[in-house]
């Protein structure tokens, strides 16, 4: 009976040492964790979020090599970005979107943000590590991450609560913000508007038989998708966006403007339609363009592509303005 006994005190101990794979929030107000012992949750402060990241860190990420040292802050209250990770003197700053330090926010949002970044960091982006991807999120690859990671369900818990919950949370927390947005996206409106209506400009109608004769070559025999111009600030420098749930391909304003080549236009929508149609990876849209006699035209577009960058720059609306 002693040594039963025994050996029961010690099972119980050791599994006080196990820290389970299981969503960070049960993870975190378990005995093996005493972040939530030496911390008030319901006050979110720099040091708070620090001793949360590394927490985080150790747990899910301790075979990363941390070539430089984390520090993360809270920033300002921000719409859509939640989080960033970048490097500075050889320092890794995290920093968290300031609404999250706001207790409404459950905790297991703040900590699948930071997996996420942390996720960014085991990759190489602002690490200081050799990057192990070209771009931080094609492919998947962060949600490959997470998932190997035994963090998918933290992520799943936390995407659910910021689609039902985060415009409703946003909106009754910046109303300074939205009135701000709201002028300046007006003003926006009216600069593209002057710009799209000058003389000579590509128009929607111009796009829309474009998109016919490309889906014809294409085979793409769906309805078409509907298209319209993108009113767009000088941060979305891509030339087209796809929007899925509402199925409209948006093209840049500057496309507009005959200066562009047309085959880069054209390659824009021969693109999107072709990925509608066979999938996400560029090694199934190209030999798809190319079946379609469309060589010439994706080669021709993808060397103007640097072009592009230092047109916006140029071009933009906005520089007028200034």
């Amino acid at each position: 009976m002693e040594d039963e006994s025994r050996r029961t005190n010690q099972k119980k101990a050791a599994s006080k040492d196990v820290i389970p794979l299981e969503p960070l929030e049960e993870v975190l107000i378990s005995e093996a964790v005493v972040i939530s012992d030496r911390l008030d949750v319901t006050s979110r402060d720099d040091t708070w979020l620090n001793a949360l990241v590394n927490q985080i860190r150790t747990t899910y990420f301790a075979d990363v090599v941390q070539t430089y040292p984390i520090v993360a802050h809270f920033g300002r209250r921000a719409h859509r970005r939640f989080g960033s990770i970048g490097a500075r003197n050889h320092t890794s700053i995290l920093r968290l979107n300031g609404l999250l330090a706001d207790p409404a926010v459950p905790l297991y949002v703040v900590e699948a943000v930071i997996a996420h970044e942390l996720a960014h960091y085991a990759h190489g982006f602002g690490s200081g590590s050799k990057r192990r991807y070209a771009a931080p999120h094609r492919g998947g690859v962060v949600d490959k991450e997470l998932e190997q990671r035994g963090l998918a369900p933290l992520a799943d818990r936390a995407k659910a609560w910021i689609e039902s919950e985060w415009e409703a949370f946003y909106q009754s927390r910046c109303a300074d913000l939205l009135r701000a947005a709201h002028v300046k996206q007006k003003a926006n409106e009216v600069l593209w508007q002057e710009f799209l209506a000058a003389p000579g400009r590509r128009t929607l109608a111009d796009i829309q038989e474009e998109m016919a004769d490309l889906a014809a070559r294409v085979g793409f025999f769906r309805p078409l998708p509907k298209v319209d111009w993108l009113f767009a600030t000088q941060r979305q420098k891509a030339p087209s966006y796809w929007q899925s749930k509402q199925q409209v391909l948006h093209l840049h304003g500057l496309l507009a403007d005959r200066r562009v080549p047309n085959y880069f236009v054209r390659f824009q929508i021969a693109y999107w339609l072709v990925r509608q149609k066979e999938g996400a990876p560029w090694s199934a849209i190209q030999p798809k363009l190319w079946e379609a006699g469309l060589r010439s035209v994706t080669q021709q577009a993808l060397n103007w592509r640097p072009r592009w960058s230092l047109f916006v720059k140029r071009y933009h609306p906005h520089k007028k303005a200034k």
